[in-house]
């Protein structure tokens, strides 16, 4: 087995949207974050000032993707990047009222989903990491999610990995990267990549049990047990 090929692919499917050190330009020429660059056609409107060259200060950030409104984000640039209280609205309904650090959802905060469901507590890299309480979510789709996670396993006991390791391997490959695309293509909420990433687990688990004649195979189950148990730890804080 290629575990090389194979971590780097895992690496792009679960890897962050918002790649740090990556800046686009404002329509008033200030640099800022590139929170959209996988997406197509990005572009960003600044309200605030330029220092140095880049957005800084108060102020309001409109993102958009072919045109189209993607985000809003009031609060504090810093160099180009949202530091400290800031309010995000989707465009999809979602909304984050809390503290950002380099663009991120980090420190308190709370997260609001289109269907009225809630999560608040303590947020990292985007991801709550200690929530107010173990019932955080809140609204009627908390029974919905429990059944999406069933769905979820069956879904991937669904793919078809016969035909040897080469084989479950090339598949494997094929289901992550279809994953990966829609992934790209979405405007992904905290707990929707989870179960994205999940379902990444989910998978090289099954490959790497398909490819028990090699000699990293429980390496690779290893890694795969390690997505799952993280991101089941965030639907578990996030997602109620």
């Amino acid at each position: 087995m290629n575990r090389i090929a194979w971590a780097s692919l895992l690496a792009a499917a679960v890897s962050a949207p918002c790649l740090a050190g990556q800046f686009a330009t404002t329509d008033k020429g200030c640099q800022v974050q590139d929170w959209n660059a996988q997406r197509s056609n990005p572009s960003y409107i600044w309200s605030g000032q330029c220092v140095g060259g880049f957005a800084d200060g108060k102020g309001v950030l409109l993102s958009l993707v072919d045109g189209q409104v993607f985000s809003t984000t009031e609060g504090t640039m810093h160099k180009g990047s949202f530091s400290g209280p800031a309010v995000i609205q989707w465009a999809k309904g979602d909304r984050y009222e809390g503290e950002l650090k380099n663009g991120t959802l980090t420190g308190q905060g709370k997260y609001r989903y289109p269907d009225g469901s809630t999560a608040s507590g303590v947020f990292s890299n985007s991801a709550l990491v200690q929530p107010d309480s173990p019932a955080e979510a809140t609204g009627n789709n908390a029974a919905g999610q429990r059944r999406g996670e069933s769905a979820l396993s069956a879904d991937i006991a669904a793919v078809d990995l016969s035909g040897g390791c080469d084989a479950a391997q090339r598949k494997g490959q094929a289901y992550m990267e279809r994953v990966g695309q829609e992934a790209k293509s979405l405007d992904l909420g905290i707990c929707e990549s989870a179960r994205q990433m999940h379902k990444i687990g989910e998978i090289t688990v099954r490959v790497a049990e398909q490819c028990q004649s090699t000699p990293n195979w429980e390496q690779l189950r290893a890694e795969g047990e390690r997505i799952i148990r993280e991101s089941q730890e965030t639907m578990d804080g996030s997602c109620g």
